[in-house]
């Protein structure tokens, strides 16, 4: 319409998927209208109102990296993405540029320039084809995806970019708050880690320090200083600051961590058996097996039998290789000793117990049913027939990543613990052990996928692992007082029976004891207690004896008895 209202003469159809510019949006009669530029049949750039349609809003990607270039031929600079914009000067043949964005519409590409004109810098767009070097498919790519990731992601993503340009970052938004998730997988159990410190207070390279296994319900007993074992001797439940950590993508942005969004499909033209052969290198895998088929005896080699799981499974050999390393160790494990008639390289369905039973539950269940070829009475049995169970109740469900396999925050029907393992660092330590074989293979120059989760709500800044701590137990489990000189228990005279988390007693003795000796033993036996020993009592006095429990940490509580003489 020539103005703002159907009342007024109508002077053009518009088509659906017609280009046009919106210069402003008013109100007339309670009712939203915009003014407009377009183009009429004859190309002619016209104006004139049109009630608020749904538009497609021009979307612009601001580039990370900036590429400077050279104009092929002299070129009109518009305003705006479209021919329809009003001109703002003319560029010259081989007058450099910097892109700094680009914008797709109607099918046409335009980037928005930085350009010195007449002294001054100025900004505005120019179609693609105008430029001698474009942006690359791979850049173009990488900078759309970018823009779909938070701030926080970025300047990692774009280290990695520039080593790995053929490298593509995929977001995968959860659809959940970081703070949902992380409640979820630190219920107790769910995620658990290694440790030897409860036993020997030390700590190293994959045994974690103290204050990185809970002290939840169910995880640890203050009084006892016992920490429950949730599988095995030493796997202990981990704290939600140490989930937290390893659950923060962007913690693994880099080369080594980065390969635990690595997609988990075969690539026939990037996985190979050179590939397979590096990885199982110096393990017990690294060579042949052999398997009684009747009277004949028949050998196979490992890293053939993994290519054929990936051919017949769909699943990436390497980390169908890494997966098993990862589970049975280098040296191998119960699960691929064969000693029952049972094999599970892959420890399908061996669920962590408190008696250790994680490998014998495991095949348990390689020996039941008979789907996904079992019973696995070989290893071959094992490695291509739990590589088809990996694809239809992992990948096929979602957990196409290490990642997604270890934390379940995308299946919604079995959201936060249909999980293949319980080691909150799984993914990370395969990730290490593909990097070593993709760098020395050059794997790490073909064009990979990595799909890399976002949650809503996340913390500003990545999550740090907190600094290692000695044991943080400072409860006093028992004390026992006498009279120093007849050696009478006086414990029953105190105001309330002892309790490691009671801080404050009263003790009433009679006139004839003048002395009391205290003895103490803390909780941890990585504990101190100061206080102890023989106090000389006055009569009608009280006396204030302090117990002092300081922890291998540093921590300490104060306990307080005073001790009145009639």
């Amino acid at each position: 319409y020539k103005k703002a209202s159907t009342g007024q003469k109508r002077i053009a159809v518009l088509n659906e998927r017609q280009e046009i510019i919106v210069r402003r949006i008013l109100v007339r009669n309670e009712k939203k209208w915009c003014k407009i530029i377009y183009q009429n049949k004859k190309g002619k750039r016209c104006s004139g109102y049109i009630k608020l349609h749904p538009v497609t809003i021009l979307s612009k990607v601001n580039l990370r990296l900036p590429q400077t270039t050279t104009i092929k031929l002299r070129v009109d600079a518009r305003r705006l993405p479209t021919d329809m914009a009003t001109r703002k000067g003319t560029l010259k043949k081989n007058q450099k540029v910097k892109i700094l964005a680009v914008s797709i519409h109607n099918g046409e590409t335009w980037y928005y320039v930085q350009y010195r004109r007449n002294g001054k810098t100025q900004r505005n767009y120019i179609k693609k084809e105008n430029v001698k070097e474009p942006i690359s498919a791979e850049q173009w790519r990488f900078e759309r995806n970018l823009a779909s990731f938070p701030d926080s992601y970025q300047s990692d993503l774009i280290q990695l970019y520039q080593a790995h340009p053929n490298w593509n970052f995929v977001p995968v938004y959860t659809g959940h708050s970081w703070d949902e998730a992380l409640a979820a997988e630190s219920k107790t159990g769910v995620n658990v880690i290694t440790s030897v410190a409860p036993v020997n207070g030390t700590y190293g390279s994959w045994d974690a320090p103290f204050n990185y296994l809970s002290t939840a319900k169910g995880a640890y007993n203050w009084r006892t200083d016992k920490y429950t074992v949730f599988d095995g001797t030493k796997w202990y439940a981990a704290t939600k600051e140490v989930i937290a950590y390893y659950m923060d993508p962007r913690n693994f942005l880099t080369e080594q961590g980065i390969y635990m969004f690595e997609s988990m499909k075969y690539e026939p033209g990037v996985q190979d058996i050179k590939g397979v052969r590096a990885i199982l290198k110096n393990s017990f895998m690294d060579g042949t097996f052999t398997v009684s088929n009747g009277k004949k005896k028949v050998t196979y080699d490992y890293a053939e039998v993994f290519m054929e799981a990936a051919e017949k499974s769909g699943v990436s050999p390497y980390f169908l290789a890494a997966r098993s390393l990862m589970e049975l160790g280098s040296g191998g494990s119960g699960s691929s000793s064969g000693k029952t008639g049972i094999y599970n390289f892959y420890n399908i369905g061996a669920n962590d117990s408190k008696k250790g039973e994680a490998v014998s539950n495991g095949l348990k269940w390689a020996a039941s049913g008979k789907s996904y070829m079992r019973p696995w009475t070989t290893p071959y049995k094992s490695i291509v027939g739990g590589a088809k169970y990996i694809q239809a109740h992992y990948v096929d469900q979602k957990q196409y990543t290490a990642y997604f396999q270890k934390f379940n925050v995308i299946n919604e029907a079995t959201l936060y613990w249909h999980q293949y393992e319980t080691a909150v660092y799984a993914p990370f330590a395969e990730a290490m052990t593909k990097q070593k074989v993709y760098k020395t293979l050059r794997i790490d120059r073909q064009p990979l996928t990595f799909y890399i989760p976002v949650y809503a709500y996340m913390p500003e800044q990545q999550v740090s692992l907190p600094a290692p701590k000695g044991n943080t137990n400072c409860f006093i489990r028992s004390v026992k007082i006498t009279d120093a000189k007849t050696g009478t228990q006086l414990n029953g005279r105190l105001s309330a029976k002892f309790q490691y988390n009671k801080m404050q007693y009263t003790l009433t003795v009679p006139r004839s004891v003048a002395s009391v000796k205290i003895s103490a033993k803390a909780s941890s036996k990585f504990s101190t207690v100061t206080g102890k020993g023989v106090y000389t009592l006055r009569a009608k006095e009280t006396k204030r004896v302090r117990l002092v429990c300081t922890a291998q940490s540093g921590d300490y509580r104060a306990y307080e008895i005073k001790i009145k003489r009639k």
